[in-house]
């Protein structure tokens, strides 16, 4: 209702304007790194990962679709690192297991 009438003190706004801490993404990162080291030493190379979502609790993973088995078999292990959620990105799996960019 503030909105409507020019005030701007919404709390759509508000949320807009707070923006993520800063030390939940220095967290990330180091998470991040975390993960990418655990997934090296067990023989999984290629792997981006990246933390998503809007606390950055999710584990991202793109990888090879022939990877996706062992992936989520150390799932339990990359939680143990820092987040609460693993996610793998089905269609970027799709196409760096087949090549055809599609």
């Amino acid at each position: 209702m503030s909105r409507r009438r020019g005030r701007g003190t919404g709390s759509r706004g508000a949320r807009r304007a707070a923006g993520p801490a800063a030390p939940v993404a220095a967290g990330a990162d180091h998470r991040v790194e975390a993960v990418e080291r655990l997934l090296r030493d067990r023989g999984l190379e290629g792997v981006r990962v990246t933390a998503a979502g809007h606390e950055r609790e999710i584990a991202a993973l793109e990888t090879a679709a022939p990877h996706l088995a062992k992936l989520a078999r150390l799932a339990p292990e990359i939680k143990a690192l820092g987040f609460r959620y693993v996610a793998v990105d089905l269609a970027a799996a799709r196409q760096a297991g087949t090549g055809d960019g599609r």
